[in-house]
């Protein structure tokens, strides 16, 4: 049991503040060494995409405009990783991809460590390279070290929202607004950790100083301030660098890049 002295040395530790600091740096990467670009395509949302057909004749147009992107991205130079919002979205791009590409094609899905482990052995193989197909909120977007000429290129699809529908999460929303009660639930619980995957996901592609690669956000969300948009969630950095080009631009700027 604590002594008085030792109550009272622990409720006047509780008292003081500890002094604490906020900095922010620049990336120390030579900017002539990335390339960063929003693709300005209507936002990659369930009412928008439909269905997830993979015969070009069954989609509808939204579909179509991202997979005539995401065609360009995967005969890019390189080792190449797409981002989509979900796993069951990876494997629709996967699976409507593969005929598109000359590219080896991977399709990452929820399994086990060591199985993960083989499908990423596979794709950073020096011989040939290779697109691999993933959710943002995977495993293999945070926690897998793609240094060196193991990846080229990151392009993340969409907003990966999470379901919003269970009573859970309509826990977590009403305890964030009213912790923060400036800003609405939905912002702070779901939008922003969102945006944040999906900015964890494109700095897979430089993990060191020599390193060249490419970074694409494919939504007009990322390049936009409207009330959907997430352009405020970006840093001020990547505010500034990252270009809002059309869809007919990607392959060119992609080129150009690379040569």
């Amino acid at each position: 049991h604590d002594t008085k002295e030792d109550q009272s040395r622990k409720d006047t530790d509780a008292k003081q503040t500890r002094r604490s600091e906020f900095d922010q740096f620049n990336l120390r990467f030579p900017e002539e060494n990335r390339e960063s670009l929003i693709v300005d395509l209507p936002k990659y949302t369930f009412k928008n995409r439909g269905q997830a057909k993979t015969k070009e004749s069954q989609m509808s147009e939204t579909r179509k405009e991202y997979l005539n992107a995401l065609e360009e991205i995967c005969n890019s130079y390189g080792n190449v990783l797409i981002a989509m919002p979900k796993y069951a979205e990876a494997k629709w791009a996967y699976q409507a991809l593969q005929q598109r590409t000359d590219k080896q094609t991977f399709l990452d899905e929820s399994t086990s460590n060591e199985e993960t482990n083989q499908l990423l052995d596979a794709f950073f193989d020096d011989n040939e390279y290779g697109v691999i197909f993933t959710s943002t909120r995977g495993t293999i977007t945070e926690g897998v070290d793609y240094d060196g000429s193991k990846l080229h290129c990151c392009a993340v699809v969409g907003i990966p929202l999470i379901d919003t529908r269970s009573k859970r999460v309509e826990s977590i929303k009403h305890a964030y607004a009213k912790k923060v009660p400036e800003r609405d639930g939905f912002e702070t619980a779901i939008k922003i950790p969102a945006v944040r995957k999906a900015r964890q996901a494109l700095g897979r592609v430089i993990r060191g100083e020599n390193e060249v690669g490419v970074r694409i956000f494919i939504d007009e969300r990322y390049g936009s301030t409207d009330w959907d948009g997430a352009k405020e969630y970006l840093s001020e950095a990547e505010q500034k660098e990252f270009d809002v080009i059309d869809s007919e631009e990607l392959g060119p700027r992609l080129t150009t890049f690379w040569k």
